[in-house]
């Protein structure tokens, strides 16, 4: 569509960059990026169970586009440069795939296996994690990474104060959900171009 247009024109590119990171400058959320779909998708084909179901929030596309920018292109190199990051964490991070820490751990079973090693093996799957960041500890730790202040407050408005409407087969909901102040919404939403850390 038009977005493959504008990129092959230097000019052009560089005005919608600018027009997008533009509210990262100035700690603004736009309203359009506070509106949020959100999609329930079924882990288990053909068994839509309520607790096997993905909720995926569909964030505005130049809210998505800016973070994808900011957060793995800016601030995960600064966080590998200054070691802010476990040297077991393999994802979102440059040069690490899933298959790395997949292999590493088939490896340490079958040199287990193979040696008579008793061994025991923990994975701790942060289930939801990205619905339960704190958006404000969130913020700290991508200072601590080296993101300006405008742009955690950008990030912090825009989730915190956002609408949320629910799309399902039957179409999206006229009802919508956010938070208030004396109970705010948390969370990055699976779906955001965001890490966990730095």
């Amino acid at each position: 569509g038009h977005t493959h247009s504008w990129i092959r024109m230097k000019k052009v590119a560089e005005l919608q960059a600018s027009m997008i990171m533009f509210p990262h400058r100035h700690g603004h959320s736009p309203h359009s990026w506070r509106q949020i779909v959100d999609v329930m998708l079924e882990k288990i084909p053909g068994h839509p169970f309520s607790h096997k179901l993905r909720l995926i929030a569909l964030l505005e596309s130049k809210f998505n586009i800016s973070l994808r920018a900011i957060w793995p292109r800016l601030l995960m190199p600064n966080a590998e440069r200054l070691g802010l990051l476990s040297p077991r964490q393999k994802g979102g991070r440059r040069g690490f795939q899933t298959y790395d820490c997949l292999l590493m751990q088939i490896l340490s079973m079958t040199l287990c296996r193979i040696t008579f090693i008793n061994a025991i093996i923990s994975n701790y799957d942060a289930s939801k994690c990205f619905d339960r960041i704190l958006l404000s500890l969130a913020g700290l730790l991508a200072r601590r990474a080296g993101a300006p202040p405008s742009m955690i407050r950008t990030n912090i408005k825009t989730k915190r104060d956002a609408t949320h409407h629910v799309q399902s087969a039957h179409g999206l909901s006229a009802d919508s959900y956010s938070g208030s102040t004396d109970e705010p919404l948390q969370g990055e939403g699976q779906g955001c171009v965001m890490r966990a850390n730095p």
